[in-house]
């Protein structure tokens, strides 16, 4: 964080609401997220940095999938 502007997604568990991951990768303000509505494992995430990040799943993680990394 830095001066109070949020630069990380986070991801939430839905059901327990316990933090998922903290996803680093943008630079600005993030100010949009929308999960892909196919792909439940993939999400895209905006930011103040002009860029635009598509998360998945990271193979190193479980078998549930729950990590992402960044595809661009």
């Amino acid at each position: 964080m830095r001066d109070n502007i949020i630069l990380q997604v986070y991801v939430w568990h839905r059901g327990s609401g316990k933090l998922i991951q903290a996803l680093d990768g943008h630079s600005g303000a993030v100010n949009c997220v929308s999960w892909n509505p196919v792909n439940i494992y993939m999400l895209a995430s905006a930011s103040d940095d002009g860029a635009i990040r598509i998360w998945g799943p990271d193979p190193r993680m479980d078998q549930y999938g729950l990590g992402f990394k960044s595809c661009t």
